[in-house]
């Protein structure tokens, strides 16, 4: 049994917004000028300490690695597969009617089996635009698969010990492991299971002298590292994440938790609606992105403000992937109503 916390709810559903409504607005449709584009790259690191710390709200025996692989394949790997088929149909429509000039040009058959084997096993797709987001979803999926272990293996060792071995692996395998296609894959779970265990460790547990300690060092590191020039572009660092952009997430969350010290945030309007339906507008944000460049690139340039096009395609985006998020979730339930949790609530 898992408790309800209005916080993570809160939390997990503003990280969506700021992650499909200004982080892929940023990247997407504008380009932004360093650092300011790096600076903001802090929302990945976000989502998996907050689904570490939805799990230490667990109560009770932990599950089998089997009851929890079973669980979560049905509520991560069973939306992506209804997803595909809708993602295969606008394929075709993009490459029917999209001109040269447009952001999401493409061309069906662009695609070898190799790339069609890469989008069925969630590795997204290169030569499709704007769809390489879904690497989060093996990480996501292996990690949580993972949890009843490392939970176990935590509470034998301490979490202090466990917290700096992770940490270790992380940093270790980032220097060490050498450049190859496939670092990316391995380096994903490897830093963001630090981020992942260090919100199921750490999250309401941790002094507030010792979040400021933190904070210190990592935002002391951080800041050299963009005043050296090494943090920029944090792309670079976060695919795949590196040293760097471990101090860096650490730096992002360690003042988060000082700014939202025991703060009990509630969870309503907009912000309840992507905690609810946040995955499922995650997979289906592609479509929103479109939608969005199709109402707004016919007038949108003639606006010379760059802070004032990014509030309104930001805008924009915010309203329609809320939009095709809920028609999408319906989608869902109507195929397999399974494929949802119980509650009020999507867990992730």
């Amino acid at each position: 049994m898992t408790e309800r916390d209005t916080t993570i709810d809160a939390l997990r559903g503003a990280a969506m917004i700021y992650m499909v409504c200004i982080i892929h607005v940023v990247y997407w449709f504008s380009p932004t000028p360093e650092p300011f584009s790096s600076v903001l790259l802090f929302e990945m690191p976000a989502v998996f300490f907050i689904a570490g710390a939805a799990q230490s709200l667990r109560r009770g025996p932990l599950p089998s690695m089997k009851k929890m692989a079973a669980g979560r394949a049905r509520r991560v790997l069973l939306p992506f597969a209804f997803f595909l088929p809708w993602l295969f149909l606008w394929l075709l429509l993009i490459s029917a009617v999209e001109p040269a000039d447009s952001m999401f040009n493409f061309s069906i058959g662009s695609l070898a089996w190799t790339d069609y084997a890469k989008i069925l096993l969630t590795f997204g797709g290169d030569k499709i635009p704007y769809y390489q987001y879904t690497w989060f979803i093996p990480c996501y999926f292996v990690l949580l698969c993972s949890f009843p272990l490392q939970a176990r293996v935590a509470r034998r060792v301490g979490r202090g010990f466990y917290a700096v071995a992770v940490l270790a692996v992380a940093a270790g395998a980032s220097v060490a492991l050498p450049d190859f296609h496939h670092k990316y894959i391995i380096m994903n779970v490897l830093a963001y299971n630090f981020f992942f265990m260090a919100g199921y460790l750490y999250y309401r547990r941790m002094g507030l002298r010792t979040v400021a300690a933190v904070a210190t060092v990592a935002v002391a590191l951080t800041v050299a590292d963009f005043l050296a020039g090494t943090a920029t572009p944090m792309q670079g660092h976060k695919f795949p994440p590196d040293l760097h952009f471990i101090v860096f997430g650490t730096a992002w969350l360690s003042v988060l938790a000082l700014v939202l010290w025991r703060a009990k945030l509630p969870c309503r309007g907009l912000v309840a609606q992507w905690n609810t339906h946040g995955y499922t507008i995650y997979l289906y944000q592609i479509f929103g992105a479109y939608i969005t460049y199709t109402i707004a690139s016919p007038w949108i340039g003639g606006i010379g403000s760059l802070a004032a096009r990014y509030a309104i395609i930001g805008g924009l985006m915010l309203a329609v992937n809320t939009l095709v998020g809920l028609g999408a979730s319906r989608w869902e339930r109507l195929l397999a109503p399974v494929a949802r949790p119980r509650g009020n609530a999507r867990r992730t």
